[in-house]
């Protein structure tokens, strides 16, 4: 009783806020079956809730990046700077992946990527987006044809153009992890995808890794208070939900009062 807690929706029986029939944003939350260490995780000393509540998005960037199945040396694109983009450039980093390019269309996203330290930041409406991996990962002969030299491509952004651009540049036995949500079917070229011998797989989900999250929050706190673009009381909500669907925001935050 009254210790400061994360709930993991994904270990609860009805996935709270995470598909399922019940949701959040309330001033009292049922979670069935509660389990301290599995659905219900203590939030260290000294971490505020506003670092708190920013486990979810960060364990869905952890994911991302886990499937990506990266390490220092390999060069990785992330398409996206949002909060789940930014999540991935933030563990990218922590995990000393440093050959990291970061794509959004937001110029306010962009300077958070770059914030967190990157090696580019780009826009790719703005760029021959090949021209430039070309320029800082280089390229790799790849049967008969020429890849740059991006290692693994992570798409946090959910463009239709992205798969098909990433194909068509990657090199052999590249990567490509899908975080983004696709509403409609898209159609991709299969069969250059036979010169790469690239690989394609999905993340969703956090199934482990809330609490390397939460163990990671002492040392990463400003960081991720950083990512906090705007807070807002709950009787603003639904301010917050427009302002979090413009490019100009990163994570919005909705304080919860006692009453």
């Amino acid at each position: 009783m009254g210790d400061p807690v994360i709930v993991n929706p994904m270990m609860t029986p009805s996935n709270i806020g995470s598909g399922g029939p019940e949701g959040a944003f309330t001033q009292e939350l049922l979670v069935r079956e509660a389990r301290l260490g599995d659905s219900i995780l203590p939030i260290p000393e000294g971490i505020s809730y506003d670092v708190a509540a920013m486990c979810e998005p960060l364990a869905v960037a952890m994911h991302g990046v886990n499937r990506a199945d990266v390490k220092p040396g390999d060069k990785v694109v992330v398409f996206g700077c949002g909060p789940i983009g930014l999540g991935m450039l933030l563990w990218l980093i922590d995990r000393g992946v440093t050959d990291v390019v970061a794509l959004d269309l937001s110029e306010e996203r962009l300077e958070r990527a770059r914030a967190l330290g990157v090696q580019a930041a780009l826009d790719p409406s703005k760029v021959d987006l090949r021209a430039e991996l070309a320029r800082l990962h280089g390229e790799v002969p790849s049967y008969g044809r020429v890849g740059v030299g991006t290692d693994a491509f992570i798409d946090a952004a959910g463009a239709p153009n992205i798969l098909t651009e990433v194909i068509m540049m990657a090199k052999l036995h590249a990567k490509l992890v899908i975080t983004a949500a696709y509403m409609r079917p898209i159609e991709f070229p299969v069969g250059r995808m036979l010169t790469s011998e690239m690989t394609i797989t999905t993340a969703v989900g956090y199934p482990t890794e809330m609490p390397e999250v939460i163990a990671a929050m002492p040392r990463l706190k400003n960081k991720i208070a950083a990512m906090i673009s705007h807070k807002l009381p709950f009787s603003e909500i639904m301010k917050g939900l427009e302002i979090a669907a413009t490019p100009q925001s990163a994570k919005v935050m909705i304080g919860i009062e006692e009453s």
